[in-house]
């Protein structure tokens, strides 16, 4: 009988090879494009427009502490993962 196992993806040697290439940015847009949401409709959640997202997940734009937080309580993840 073959048993289902489940590994922390941490544990895996794919996280291990892209973790140091893992920014803010790049959270951000996994997190957004995981929950299935636009950039639009994070905005809106957000309070701002689909430009300033953009600008976030492209790294001209940088993610302060309160949007950091917001983004935390959105997408129930550490607000470690956005600064």
């Amino acid at each position: 009988m073959i048993r289902d196992r489940y590994i922390d993806f941490k544990d895996s040697e794919w996280f291990r090879e892209v973790e140091p290439e893992l920014t803010p940015e790049s959270n951000l847009a996994f997190y957004r494009k995981l929950s299935g949401m636009t950039q639009g409709e994070l905005a809106e959640k957000l309070g701002t427009t689909k430009q300033v997202i953009s600008d976030m997940e492209h790294g001209r734009r940088s993610i302060s502490k309160a949007v950091a937080k917001e983004l935390s309580r959105i997408f129930d993840v550490s607000v470690e993962r956005f600064i």
